[in-house]
């Protein structure tokens, strides 16, 4: 295998796309109705769903293989997490 661009033009979204597909933390987010869910008009879990979708892509975009090379043995998840934390705020919707 070799890679189609410089591994920090690379973000782990696009690697876990091209691995498993579309990143869906549940099928109605990506393709409302599509789903086969009956209570989708009434869920009151869809947008809570949506947020957290896409903050867990914005986190993805931002690390690249180059960083994952380069911080490899220092990498660590959960303090990457509570960095990101601080900046992530969530604004429920009720239906």
């Amino acid at each position: 295998y070799q890679l189609a661009s410089a591994p920090e033009l690379i973000n782990l979204t696009a690697v876990i796309t091209a691995v498993d597909g579309p990143i869906k933390v549940v099928n109605c987010v990506e393709e409302p109705g599509q789903c086969g869910c009956d209570q989708l008009r009434y869920c009151n879990m869809r947008n809570p769903m949506e947020m957290i979708q896409s903050k867990l892509i914005e986190f993805f975009n931002a690390i690249t293989l180059k960083d994952l090379q380069t911080n490899l043995a220092a990498f660590n998840l959960s303090e990457a997490i509570q960095k990101n934390a601080a900046n992530v705020t969530l604004n429920f919707k009720s239906n």
